[in-house]
């Protein structure tokens, strides 16, 4: 199965402006627990901001919630020292009120992708609504393999 039924969804995050690719050919850095079990692992690849390769050395300013921020969860506490502000609105809040302040959110473009792998499929679960977005099954190249026992639609991707 392409998702770790054992990681709940929310702990996976991602940053607007960065995109990568994931190489699932290599094993996993970190288990599931956020126990590091494969030091020399690195399965992110082609890690850019805006298009542009990162520097080793560059430096960002990330906005989190105290959830992330305290270490809940697998996740280290980050030092007081890298804590720039820390306010008591909510992230949640923020974003609401920017996203009222802009207008509509703007189209989502993706931000990470699998690096490719030939001749390696996966097995996907997810909504059954997939079937009623035109073209969708086509576009991702699925082969639909039909219904679960729990009602999600199974589908077959290429790596």
């Amino acid at each position: 199965m392409l998702c770790d039924l054992g990681v709940p969804g929310h702990v996976f995050d991602l940053i607007d402006g960065l995109n990568y690719q994931i190489d699932l050919s290599v094993p996993p850095r970190h288990s599931g627990a956020g126990v590091l079990v494969n030091p020399d692992a690195h399965r992110i690849r082609d890690l850019r901001h805006d298009g542009r390769p990162i520097d080793d050395d560059a430096m960002f300013l990330l906005a989190t919630n105290s959830y992330r921020a305290s270490g809940a969860g697998s996740y280290r506490a980050w030092p007081d020292a890298a804590v720039v502000y820390q306010g008591q609105t909510t992230i949640r809040e923020i974003v609401v009120g920017h996203l009222r302040s802009t207008g509509p959110v703007p189209a989502v473009t993706p931000m990470w992708r699998f690096a490719l792998m030939p001749g390696t499929t996966v097995v996907l679960d997810t909504g059954p609504g997939v079937r009623d977005v035109p073209g969708a099954l086509i576009r991702a190249g699925a082969i639909d393999l039909g219904q679960t026992d729990r009602g999600f639609a199974r589908l077959r991707l290429a790596l």
